[in-house]
């Protein structure tokens, strides 16, 4: 289909090939559709480390590390189907979701004290 006024080709095609196998998860969903979430934090660790530099870059650099170890292994315990009930159709146990994230918090906070301390 070929449109004269913008001179835009477009193609439309169906196929089985092109069904997804996998979904994006409840936690990859809910960061998708609040990335002021991610937004704020970096800003918030940006500006730190930028107007006070080495005074508070340890500090810094531990609590950006144990941020990333929670963002990761939220994201794991999301394709582990520890986070169902999160999903629109409140399937699962609440209680796996709510030991996911303080396994999370546990973990992110022990990488960022063991980055603190090296």
């Amino acid at each position: 289909m070929y449109d004269k006024n913008t001179c835009v080709t477009t193609l439309k095609l169906k196929s089985s090939a092109g069904c997804p196998k996998y979904s994006a998860t409840a936690w990859v969903e809910f960061l998708n559709e609040n990335p002021w979430v991610i937004a704020v934090l970096m800003i918030i660790f940006g500006l730190i480390t930028t107007f006070f530099g080495k005074k508070f870059f340890t500090i810094t650099l531990s609590v950006a590390c144990g941020g990333f170890v929670f963002m990761a292994s939220m994201f794991l315990f999301s394709l582990m189907g520890m986070l169902e009930y999160l999903d629109d159709k409140n399937q699962g146990n609440v209680g796996l979701v709510i030991l996911a994230f303080f396994l999370a918090i546990a973990l992110g906070g022990l990488i960022g004290w063991v980055t603190f301390k090296v």
